[in-house]
Protein backbone atom coordinates (compact mmCIF):
# COMPACT_ATOMS: atom_id res chain seq x y z
CA UNK A 1 0.00 0.00 0.00
CA UNK A 2 2.12 2.88 -1.28
CA UNK A 3 -0.20 5.45 0.30
CA UNK A 4 1.27 4.65 3.69
CA UNK A 5 4.63 6.23 2.85
CA UNK A 6 4.64 9.81 4.07
CA UNK A 7 7.47 11.80 2.53
CA UNK A 8 5.85 14.92 1.07
CA UNK A 9 5.81 16.97 4.31
CA UNK A 10 2.20 17.87 3.68
CA UNK A 11 2.93 19.90 0.54
CA UNK A 12 0.73 17.70 -1.65
CA UNK A 13 -2.24 15.68 -0.46
CA UNK A 14 -3.35 12.09 -0.93
CA UNK A 15 -6.96 11.57 -2.10
CA UNK A 16 -8.35 8.75 0.01
CA UNK A 17 -11.05 7.56 2.38
CA UNK A 18 -8.47 6.68 5.03
CA UNK A 19 -5.69 8.33 7.00
CA UNK A 20 -2.53 6.23 7.25
CA UNK A 21 -0.73 7.65 10.28
CA UNK A 22 1.85 4.87 10.64
CA UNK A 23 1.25 4.89 14.41
CA UNK A 24 -1.51 5.63 16.87
CA UNK A 25 -2.86 9.19 17.00
CA UNK A 26 -5.42 10.96 19.22
CA UNK A 27 -9.01 10.39 18.19
CA UNK A 28 -11.12 13.57 18.17
CA UNK A 29 -14.54 13.62 19.79
CA UNK A 30 -17.54 15.47 18.45
CA UNK A 31 -18.69 18.45 20.49
CA UNK A 32 -20.78 17.29 23.47
CA UNK A 33 -20.86 20.13 26.00
CA UNK A 34 -17.08 20.32 26.35
CA UNK A 35 -15.77 23.38 28.15
CA UNK A 36 -14.27 25.93 25.74
CA UNK A 37 -11.99 28.65 27.13
CA UNK A 38 -11.08 31.68 24.98
CA UNK A 39 -8.30 34.05 26.04
CA UNK A 40 -6.15 36.66 24.35
CA UNK A 41 -3.33 39.16 24.61
CA UNK A 42 -3.05 42.53 22.84
CA UNK A 43 -6.76 42.35 22.07
CA UNK A 44 -10.20 42.32 23.76
CA UNK A 45 -12.43 39.28 24.41
CA UNK A 46 -16.19 39.74 24.56
CA UNK A 47 -18.49 38.42 27.28
CA UNK A 48 -20.77 36.70 24.78
CA UNK A 49 -21.60 33.02 24.67
CA UNK A 50 -20.20 30.39 22.36
CA UNK A 51 -23.37 29.86 20.36
CA UNK A 52 -24.38 26.97 18.19
CA UNK A 53 -24.06 27.39 14.44
CA UNK A 54 -27.83 27.68 14.09
CA UNK A 55 -28.04 30.40 16.74
CA UNK A 56 -25.30 32.33 14.98
CA UNK A 57 -26.89 31.95 11.56
CA UNK A 58 -30.28 33.16 12.86
CA UNK A 59 -28.97 36.13 14.85
CA UNK A 60 -29.92 34.77 18.26
CA UNK A 61 -27.71 36.45 20.87
CA UNK A 62 -24.15 37.75 21.03
CA UNK A 63 -21.34 35.31 20.52
CA UNK A 64 -17.84 35.05 21.93
CA UNK A 65 -15.39 37.04 19.83
CA UNK A 66 -11.96 38.66 19.95
CA UNK A 67 -11.76 42.27 18.75
CA UNK A 68 -9.41 45.28 18.84
CA UNK A 69 -7.04 42.98 17.00
CA UNK A 70 -3.64 44.04 15.68
CA UNK A 71 -0.63 42.29 14.19
CA UNK A 72 0.68 41.48 17.70
CA UNK A 73 -2.59 39.98 18.99
CA UNK A 74 -2.68 36.35 20.12
CA UNK A 75 -5.99 34.52 20.70
CA UNK A 76 -6.18 31.03 22.19
CA UNK A 77 -9.18 28.67 22.23
CA UNK A 78 -8.87 25.61 24.47
CA UNK A 79 -11.35 22.74 24.16
CA UNK A 80 -11.24 20.49 27.22
CA UNK A 81 -11.67 16.73 26.77
CA UNK A 82 -11.44 17.17 23.01
CA UNK A 83 -9.70 13.90 22.15
CA UNK A 84 -8.46 10.60 23.54
CA UNK A 85 -4.81 9.54 23.44
CA UNK A 86 -5.17 6.24 21.62
CA UNK A 87 -2.01 4.85 23.22
CA UNK A 88 -2.89 5.53 26.87
CA UNK A 89 -6.65 6.11 26.88
CA UNK A 90 -6.13 9.46 28.60
CA UNK A 91 -8.13 12.58 27.78
CA UNK A 92 -6.52 15.42 25.84
CA UNK A 93 -7.26 19.14 25.65
CA UNK A 94 -7.01 20.82 22.24
CA UNK A 95 -5.29 24.20 22.01
CA UNK A 96 -5.70 26.42 18.93
CA UNK A 97 -3.64 29.62 18.95
CA UNK A 98 -4.39 32.37 16.41
CA UNK A 99 -1.77 35.03 15.66
CA UNK A 100 0.07 36.98 12.93
CA UNK A 101 -3.11 38.71 11.79
CA UNK A 102 -3.25 40.68 8.53
CA UNK A 103 -6.35 42.68 7.75
CA UNK A 104 -8.52 43.84 4.87
CA UNK A 105 -7.78 47.59 4.36
CA UNK A 106 -10.23 49.88 6.20
CA UNK A 107 -11.51 51.37 2.96
CA UNK A 108 -12.53 47.89 1.75
CA UNK A 109 -13.97 46.46 4.97
CA UNK A 110 -17.55 45.28 5.12
CA UNK A 111 -19.80 43.21 7.37
CA UNK A 112 -23.08 41.79 6.13
CA UNK A 113 -24.09 39.96 9.32
CA UNK A 114 -26.00 41.13 12.38
CA UNK A 115 -23.83 43.88 13.97
CA UNK A 116 -25.55 43.41 17.34
CA UNK A 117 -23.99 39.96 17.64
CA UNK A 118 -20.48 41.47 17.68
CA UNK A 119 -21.16 44.81 19.41
CA UNK A 120 -20.86 46.63 16.07
CA UNK A 121 -17.28 45.46 15.49
CA UNK A 122 -16.34 45.01 11.85
CA UNK A 123 -13.04 43.21 12.46
CA UNK A 124 -13.15 40.18 14.76
CA UNK A 125 -12.47 36.50 15.34
CA UNK A 126 -15.47 34.66 16.78
CA UNK A 127 -15.97 31.14 18.14
CA UNK A 128 -18.93 28.84 17.59
CA UNK A 129 -20.12 25.30 18.23
CA UNK A 130 -20.11 23.85 14.71
CA UNK A 131 -22.80 21.88 13.00
CA UNK A 132 -22.04 18.25 12.24
CA UNK A 133 -19.17 16.34 13.82
CA UNK A 134 -16.77 19.16 14.61
CA UNK A 135 -15.45 20.40 17.95
CA UNK A 136 -15.16 24.15 17.48
CA UNK A 137 -15.57 26.65 14.65
CA UNK A 138 -13.80 29.97 14.17
CA UNK A 139 -15.35 32.75 12.10
CA UNK A 140 -13.25 35.69 10.92
CA UNK A 141 -14.27 39.02 9.48
CA UNK A 142 -12.03 41.49 7.64
CA UNK A 143 -9.01 39.33 8.48
CA UNK A 144 -7.16 38.47 5.29
CA UNK A 145 -4.62 35.98 6.71
CA UNK A 146 -3.57 34.57 10.07
CA UNK A 147 -1.58 31.70 11.57
CA UNK A 148 -3.19 28.97 13.66
CA UNK A 149 -1.13 26.59 15.80
CA UNK A 150 -2.41 23.26 17.11
CA UNK A 151 -1.18 21.43 20.21
CA UNK A 152 -2.52 19.05 22.87
CA UNK A 153 -2.05 18.67 26.61
CA UNK A 154 -3.26 16.08 29.08
CA UNK A 155 -5.77 17.16 31.74
CA UNK A 156 -2.92 17.91 34.18
CA UNK A 157 -1.26 20.25 31.66
CA UNK A 158 1.49 17.86 30.56
CA UNK A 159 2.20 18.36 26.85
CA UNK A 160 1.26 15.53 24.49
CA UNK A 161 4.35 14.50 22.51
CA UNK A 162 3.01 12.13 19.87
CA UNK A 163 1.62 12.51 16.37
CA UNK A 164 -1.78 14.11 15.81
CA UNK A 165 -4.34 14.86 13.14
CA UNK A 166 -5.47 18.38 12.23
CA UNK A 167 -9.01 18.23 10.83
CA UNK A 168 -10.14 21.38 8.99
CA UNK A 169 -13.36 21.82 7.04
CA UNK A 170 -15.50 24.55 5.44
CA UNK A 171 -12.73 25.92 3.22
CA UNK A 172 -15.39 27.36 0.95
CA UNK A 173 -15.51 29.32 -2.29
CA UNK A 174 -17.94 32.07 -3.23
CA UNK A 175 -17.80 32.07 -7.02
CA UNK A 176 -19.95 35.20 -7.38
CA UNK A 177 -17.44 37.26 -5.37
CA UNK A 178 -13.65 37.31 -5.25
CA UNK A 179 -13.44 34.98 -2.28
CA UNK A 180 -11.78 31.60 -1.78
CA UNK A 181 -10.59 30.23 1.58
CA UNK A 182 -7.21 28.49 1.86
CA UNK A 183 -4.89 26.71 4.27
CA UNK A 184 -1.13 26.25 3.95
CA UNK A 185 0.82 23.89 6.28
CA UNK A 186 3.64 25.96 7.76
CA UNK A 187 5.50 23.68 10.18
CA UNK A 188 5.24 20.34 11.96
CA UNK A 189 3.21 18.67 9.19
CA UNK A 190 4.17 15.30 7.74
CA UNK A 191 1.35 14.53 5.29
CA UNK A 192 -1.98 15.79 3.99
CA UNK A 193 -5.13 13.85 3.13
CA UNK A 194 -8.20 14.94 1.13
CA UNK A 195 -11.37 12.85 1.51
CA UNK A 196 -12.62 11.35 -1.74
CA UNK A 197 -15.82 13.37 -1.40
CA UNK A 198 -14.03 16.67 -0.80
CA UNK A 199 -13.62 19.34 -3.46
CA UNK A 200 -10.26 20.49 -2.08
CA UNK A 201 -7.51 20.08 -4.68
CA UNK A 202 -4.66 17.73 -3.78
CA UNK A 203 -2.01 20.14 -5.05
CA UNK A 204 -1.60 23.56 -3.48
CA UNK A 205 -2.54 26.48 -5.71
CA UNK A 206 -0.82 29.85 -6.17
CA UNK A 207 -2.18 32.65 -3.97
CA UNK A 208 -2.65 36.32 -4.86
CA UNK A 209 -2.53 39.78 -3.33
CA UNK A 210 -2.07 39.99 0.43
CA UNK A 211 -2.29 36.22 0.80
CA UNK A 212 0.69 35.72 -1.55
CA UNK A 213 2.87 37.95 0.61
CA UNK A 214 2.36 35.55 3.53
CA UNK A 215 2.33 32.17 1.76
CA UNK A 216 3.04 31.41 -1.89
CA UNK A 217 0.41 28.69 -2.15
CA UNK A 218 -2.36 26.96 -0.28
CA UNK A 219 -4.92 24.16 -0.40
CA UNK A 220 -8.10 25.50 -1.95
CA UNK A 221 -11.28 24.51 -3.78
CA UNK A 222 -11.16 24.88 -7.58
CA UNK A 223 -12.75 28.13 -8.81
CA UNK A 224 -15.53 26.18 -10.57
CA UNK A 225 -16.82 24.89 -7.21
CA UNK A 226 -19.16 27.08 -5.22
CA UNK A 227 -20.71 27.37 -1.75
CA UNK A 228 -23.44 27.70 -0.53
CA UNK A 229 -25.52 27.39 -3.72
CA UNK A 230 -23.80 24.13 -4.61
CA UNK A 231 -22.89 22.55 -1.26
CA UNK A 232 -19.66 20.53 -1.39
CA UNK A 233 -17.40 18.84 1.13
CA UNK A 234 -14.46 21.20 1.59
CA UNK A 235 -12.30 19.42 4.16
CA UNK A 236 -8.64 18.44 4.46
CA UNK A 237 -6.71 16.56 7.17
CA UNK A 238 -3.05 16.87 8.14
CA UNK A 239 -0.87 14.29 9.89
CA UNK A 240 1.22 16.42 12.22
CA UNK A 241 3.73 16.37 15.03
CA UNK A 242 2.85 17.28 18.62
CA UNK A 243 2.77 20.95 17.59
CA UNK A 244 1.96 22.20 14.10
CA UNK A 245 1.17 25.54 12.46
CA UNK A 246 -0.80 26.65 9.40
CA UNK A 247 -1.37 29.86 7.43
CA UNK A 248 -5.06 30.42 6.73
CA UNK A 249 -7.05 33.16 5.06
CA UNK A 250 -8.86 34.42 1.99
CA UNK A 251 -7.58 34.47 -1.58
CA UNK A 252 -8.92 36.07 -4.73
CA UNK A 253 -8.50 33.35 -7.41
CA UNK A 254 -9.03 35.98 -10.10
CA UNK A 255 -5.91 37.84 -8.94
CA UNK A 256 -5.32 40.77 -6.61
CA UNK A 257 -6.83 41.27 -3.16
CA UNK A 258 -10.26 40.21 -1.97
CA UNK A 259 -12.86 42.90 -2.69
CA UNK A 260 -15.44 43.84 -0.04
CA UNK A 261 -18.18 45.24 -2.29
CA UNK A 262 -18.46 44.52 -5.99
CA UNK A 263 -19.52 47.14 -8.58
CA UNK A 264 -22.99 45.59 -8.72
CA UNK A 265 -23.43 46.31 -4.99
CA UNK A 266 -23.22 42.66 -3.94
CA UNK A 267 -21.55 42.44 -0.52
CA UNK A 268 -18.77 40.00 0.21
CA UNK A 269 -18.51 39.16 3.92
CA UNK A 270 -14.74 39.35 4.16
CA UNK A 271 -14.02 36.34 6.28
CA UNK A 272 -14.09 32.61 6.61
CA UNK A 273 -15.78 30.13 8.91
CA UNK A 274 -13.61 27.11 9.70
CA UNK A 275 -14.48 23.94 11.60
CA UNK A 276 -11.76 22.13 13.55
CA UNK A 277 -11.84 18.52 14.73
CA UNK A 278 -14.32 17.18 12.18
CA UNK A 279 -13.66 13.44 11.75
CA UNK A 280 -13.97 13.23 7.99
CA UNK A 281 -11.81 10.14 7.42
CA UNK A 282 -11.20 6.79 9.03
CA UNK A 283 -7.82 6.05 10.61
CA UNK A 284 -6.24 2.89 9.23
CA UNK A 285 -2.99 1.44 10.48
CA UNK A 286 -0.70 -0.37 8.03
CA UNK A 287 -0.20 -4.11 8.33
CA UNK A 288 3.14 -5.17 9.75
CA UNK A 289 5.70 -6.80 7.49
CA UNK A 290 7.43 -8.52 10.45
CA UNK A 291 7.53 -12.31 10.61
CA UNK A 292 6.42 -13.90 13.89
CA UNK A 293 7.36 -17.46 14.94
CA UNK A 294 5.14 -19.50 17.24
CA UNK A 295 6.32 -22.62 19.08
CA UNK A 296 4.27 -25.36 20.68
CA UNK A 297 6.20 -26.00 23.89
CA UNK A 298 4.18 -29.11 24.69
CA UNK A 299 5.89 -30.85 21.77
CA UNK A 300 9.44 -29.84 22.66
CA UNK A 301 11.69 -32.73 23.80
CA UNK A 302 14.81 -32.57 25.89
CA UNK A 303 17.62 -34.63 24.37
CA UNK A 304 19.66 -36.67 26.85
CA UNK A 305 23.36 -36.81 25.89
CA UNK A 306 24.85 -40.32 25.40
Amino acid sequence: MGQQTQTNQGQSAIKTNYVYPGQQVPIFKSYANQKIIVSGSNCSISNGDILSWDDWANGRGKFKHAYNLNTNSVVTATVEDAAIDNATGKSLNLHLTFSDFHFIPDSMQDYSGNPNQVDNHKTFLSFLIPAGGGLIAADTNNISTFVVKQSFTYADGTPYQGKSLMYVSSLDNYKTVDHAEFIHPQSGVEAAFVPNGSSILTNQQALHGTAASIANEGYIMPPIEEYPDNMKDSSIIFLANAESSYVMGIDNPRGGDVIATLPNGLKNNDGQAITFGANALQVQYPKTSSIHYHYNTSQAYLLTPL
